[in-house]
């Protein structure tokens, strides 16, 4: 309070702050010196030549009402929100001349807050980058590379792409990187969730042959005509609290690879698909003996006997379905 009021009452004030429009600010030496290493050193190539001579300091480019708000910044580092509101641009440039780290990191919030926009991005980018301020050139980037196709019909772009075609060329190359990243990321959540898929196919098809469900199940099941109203009270009872996710779809998928008569020979694709599902659920299984999904066994003694590219690619499979099963469990 005590600073502010100094400021505002302006009592023995020995420096004038002058602006290009002829507005003049009364300061005193002591603070500006004490607040910036740059006023600190115009102050000292300006020695007092007389009891009653004023020192003055010229700041160019800034209206007077954005100069006096700076100087009060430096004072007490208030500031009012209207006042940030409409000259935070300038508040910045004058932040980064005059060395005062606190009044960027201000003018920095503001513009996070709700100051950028699609319409003065391009302009406070190359400002940023002037006064290197990297959070907010990071903030201008991210906005441009999110709104580009706004941001290209802004009248900043237009300034931009006539004066400075390096600058231009470095955000496009930004925006098809970042859109670049995104398809890989759409790419991999597709590949994640392919994984994932038969990471569950995997344990429906333990559980089918372990337990059954529905009207399917081990060979020890009774077959139908034997006790059949219990075995379809037990597989409703199995069907509606049933937990596997893929079992319903793999139970068609199981009953329709033990009654086709195209077979994978003939060129069957769903028979094709039980094949190796039932060839990853081996390679994956880890007590051959006792597992009762068929065919396990047959296929634990044939790894090996494939080609190294064949074998690598098993491998890679498995890889990822058991990492997918770690990401499900986590």
């Amino acid at each position: 309070d005590n600073w502010d009021k100094l400021f505002c009452e302006g009592l023995h004030t020995d420096v004038c702050i002058v602006t290009e429009d002829g507005g003049m600010t009364a300061a005193h030496s002591f603070v500006l010196a004490a607040s910036s290493p740059v006023f600190l050193r115009l102050l000292q190539e300006q020695q007092p030549s007389g009891k009653h001579h004023r020192r003055s300091i010229h700041i160019l480019g800034v209206p007077y009402d954005a100069a006096r708000v700076f100087t009060r910044f430096v004072y007490s580092s208030r500031y009012e929100e209207k006042e940030m509101e409409k000259y935070v641009l300038h508040l910045l440039a004058l932040s980064h001349s005059y060395s005062i780290p606190l009044l960027k990191k201000k003018c920095t919030e503001a513009l996070e807050r709700g100051l950028l926009t699609t319409e003065n991005v391009v302009d406070v980018l190359q400002l940023a980058r002037l006064c290197d301020a990297s959070r907010l050139n990071l903030l201008c980037l991210r906005l441009i590379v999110a709104s580009f196709k706004t941001v290209v019909k802004s009248e900043g772009w237009r300034v931009m792409r006539e004066s400075d075609q390096t600058l231009e060329q470095e955000l496009v190359g930004h925006v098809i990187e970042a859109d670049a990243r995104k398809q890989e990321k759409l790419r991999k959540s597709e590949e994640d969730k392919v994984y994932k898929q038969l990471h569950d196919a995997m344990e429906a098809l333990v559980h089918i042959c372990r337990d059954g469900c529905r009207t399917i199940g081990p060979h020890e099941r009774p077959p139908d005509g034997i006790n059949r109203q219990s075995s379809f009270s037990s597989s409703s009872s199995s069907s509606s609290s049933c937990g596997f996710p893929a079992c319903k779809g793999l139970e068609s998928l199981v009953r329709h690879f033990a009654g086709c008569r195209t077979k994978v020979s003939g060129g069957c694709l769903h028979c094709k698909r039980m094949w190796e599902l039932l060839e990853l659920h081996s390679r994956m299984c880890g007590d051959a003996e006792r597992c009762k999904v068929p065919l396990c066994r047959h296929f634990k003694d044939r790894i090996g006997q494939q080609t190294k590219k064949e074998e690598s690619r098993w491998n890679l499979l498995v890889a990822k379905v058991k990492a997918a099963k770690g990401a499900s469990t986590a």
